[in-house]
């Protein structure tokens, strides 16, 4: 018996190139969840991601239309579909980096204008693709390979910066948390406005992970 969730899937992309241990698959198959309980015409659908581990969910294994863009950019080529096709549900796929290093302006101005987009971010307080450099969003004081003696620098906090940017709406879960999780994705398609989900996933094979 197949899993219920795999009709949004692409099975030939099977297995995952996620590394064992990794939550990434458990925020996906919360927005799967979410796109199946809003039963939500995956053919309305369109993700775009931006450069990191996650990026791989949106152009290999979610069999919706889906770009890969450049890091950090994913959001203003996002925008542009939102705003030549209004009715599609664009979902954004980031990570901690990808939004709130290169891509914190793109991130930033969005929230403020409060544009009709779903950012799910993928925060693993990492640079898990690029060898366990320190991200925007490690914590202070964490060891990783670009800090062996420890952060120096505090974390950016990026829930709060949307909400002070103008995001319509705002929620953070961790991957213990998967049916809250689904929940606030829920909530977020049926906001009009931008809405930031930010779920804080472990990577257990890069020092500093959550």
């Amino acid at each position: 018996m197949k899993h219920p969730l795999m009709k949004y899937l692409r099975e030939d992309w099977f297995p995952t190139v996620l590394c064992p241990g990794c939550g990434h698959g458990i925020v996906l198959q919360s927005l799967l969840r979410a796109i199946d309980e809003q039963n939500i015409n995956v053919d309305r659908v369109v993700v775009v991601a931006g450069i990191g581990c996650y990026a791989r969910l949106a152009t290999g294994y979610v069999a919706a239309d889906s770009m890969w863009t450049l890091h950090g950019r994913a959001i203003p080529i996002a925008t542009g579909i939102k705003l030549v096709n209004p009715d599609l549900h664009v979902i954004v796929l980031t990570g901690d980096g990808d939004c709130g290093a290169i891509g914190l302006s793109h991130f930033v101005h969005a929230a403020k204008r409060n544009i009709g987009l779903l950012a799910l971010c993928f925060n693993n307080g990492i640079y898990g693709m690029t060898g366990g450099q320190v991200a925007p969003t490690t914590p202070k004081g964490a060891r990783t390979k670009m800090t062996p003696f420890g952060s120096l620098e505090r974390p950016l906090d990026l829930c709060s910066l949307a909400q002070v940017a103008g995001a319509s709406y705002v929620a953070r879960w961790t991957t213990a948390h998967p049916r809250q999780l689904t929940g606030s994705i829920k909530k977020a398609f049926r906001n009009k406005g931008f809405s930031f989900v930010e779920a804080a996933t472990q990577c257990p094979h890069t020092t500093g992970g959550m």
